[in-house]
């Protein structure tokens, strides 16, 4: 018997039996230290024990033996594969997809004494953008950028970097190239600078439409309470629509005194008649909300250049004058020359200190001799011709 044997033997007699008792088929071998007769087909096993053969290590008490090739972790310690980094304690990375979060603008320089702000608004493709672009002498915005689409755009003189304002106040550096990602709902309103002389003396805003469905009346109503002026365009073959009076009734009642409304597209009303009718309708339907009312076509504006009788046809000479006066009293220095078309060249525009002509020759309707304005607020042009002040020819 060998040591192996003998040890095994001992063991089993160390650990008796427990009083069950299973009949095995006779096939199998009876356990050693196992009483009793098993029926011809079956042997008994151990109680709780299990033979192995003895290629197989045996457990000792609660240890699990593993193989020689089978590294043993450390406790509590999870292996990763040697290709996984280990992320660093307490930090969270970010999806590659997910954007950085935007850098804030820097700190802006003291400003001045504030000036006056004037805000463009009217309904959707009323051509306030088209006036912008006309009163500051160049285009505002890029050209593939839709202005439909921004939340209020603050024209400012200068030329620092653009940044948006959220709806806290806190100041972000944009990309201009980059306006269709800017968010309506989270955004307070754009500021851009430009190098205008109007700018000099007032600052723009310019609005969305109030009737676009895709754009909620609250993104131009944070705005509008730090205008000091409005000029309203409204289209001139549907001038001043109900949803426009609307509108204007929200609006604080000390604007009216100081702002104007805007006939766009009189060009698209042919004859004189046609046009004194809307101007007597849109007169009397707006009477004491506006300083003033001024029939203009803004596209024959843009192109007139150095044409001044052309400039004074689209009727944009007798608004600009009238615009001079209105930002005069507010304590800005009063525009001296009117500002340039972006199709003109600044080499070629007037000497700033031309003189400026005391009363426009032709508003229009051509035939409509406008009246100069004084300190007070005037009534309305449309409601004086209603009061058969104008003289036709």
């Amino acid at each position: 018997m060998t040591t192996t044997d003998r040890d095994d033997e001992t063991r089993d007699e160390a650990t008796p039996p427990v009083s069950l008792r299973l009949e095995h088929p006779v096939s199998q071998p009876a356990l050693t230290g196992l009483q009793g007769e098993h029926p011809v087909a079956e042997t008994r096993p151990t109680d709780l024990r299990v033979e192995r053969p003895a290629s197989e290590l045996r457990p000792t008490g609660l240890r699990v033996e593993r193989p020689a090739s089978e590294p043993r972790p450390t406790s509590l310690r999870v292996e990763r594969p040697a290709s996984e980094p280990r992320p660093t304690p307490l930090r969270l990375d970010r999806p590659a997809s997910q954007p950085a979060p935007e850098a804030k603008a820097a700190p802006k320089p003291a400003a001045g004494p504030r000036l006056p702000r004037l805000c463009l608004m009217g309904e959707f493709s009323a051509g306030k953008s088209t006036l912008t672009n006309l009163l500051i002498g160049a285009p505002a915005l890029p050209v593939n950028v839709t202005a439909t689409q921004l939340p209020p755009v603050w024209i400012r003189y200068g030329t620092d970097a653009p940044y948006r304002v959220d709806l806290d106040g806190n100041e972000y550096d944009i990309d201009l190239n980059r306006l269709a990602e800017i968010s309506v709902d989270d955004t307070s309103h754009i500021c851009i600078f430009r190098e205008a002389e109007l700018l000099q003396r007032c600052e723009l805003i310019d609005m969305p439409g109030i009737s676009d469905p895709n754009m909620a009346p609250v993104v131009w109503q944070r705005v509008i309470s730090k205008a000091n002026m409005v000029i309203w365009c409204t289209h001139a073959t549907q001038a001043w629509r109900q949803s426009e009076a609307a509108v204007w009734a929200m609006l604080p009642s000390e604007l009216r005194s100081k702002s104007f409304l805007l006939l766009t597209r009189i060009d698209k009303i042919l004859s004189d008649r046609d046009r004194l009718r809307v101007l007597k309708r849109v007169g009397r339907e707006t009477h004491g909300l506006f300083r003033d009312i001024f029939p203009i076509s803004l596209v024959d504006a843009m192109e007139a250049g150095d044409d001044e009788e052309a400039w004074r046809n689209s009727g944009a000479a007798s608004f600009w004058a009238a615009l001079g006066e209105a930002i005069g009293e507010f304590g800005g220095e009063r525009p001296k020359t009117r500002m340039l078309s972006p199709s003109r060249p600044v080499s070629q525009a007037a000497p700033i200190d031309e003189p400026e002509p005391v009363a426009p020759k032709v508003v229009m309707p051509t035939r409509v001799q406008p009246r100069p304005l004084t300190s007070r607020p005037m009534p309305s042009r449309a409601s004086r011709l209603m009061n058969g002040d104008a003289h036709l020819g």
